[in-house]
């Protein structure tokens, strides 16, 4: 099952690293990762696609990425 999230980040050094490795300690495969800049200066919009096991486990890595100091906003991609 794939999972996507879409992220809304501060644009600073580190949060990339931040988040992916936060993914990595649960034993997750990335598929893609896409960061590009957003209108407003200094945000970031990131989407991330995700090989996942189940929906708690989707629900557990949204609730981990919301308590990162860069992030803005999380959401679960519907596709």
């Amino acid at each position: 099952m794939k999972g996507t999230l879409v992220l809304t980040v501060l644009n600073r050094p580190g949060v990339l690293n931040r988040i992916t490795n936060l993914i990595f300690k649960r034993n997750l495969n990335i598929h893609s990762v896409i960061v590009n800049q957003s209108d407003k200066e200094g945000i970031a919009n990131m989407t991330v696609v995700l090989d996942i096991d189940n929906e708690f486990v989707l629900k557990q890595i949204i609730k981990q990425i919301n308590k990162q100091v860069d992030v803005i906003n999380v959401l679960e991609a519907v596709i």
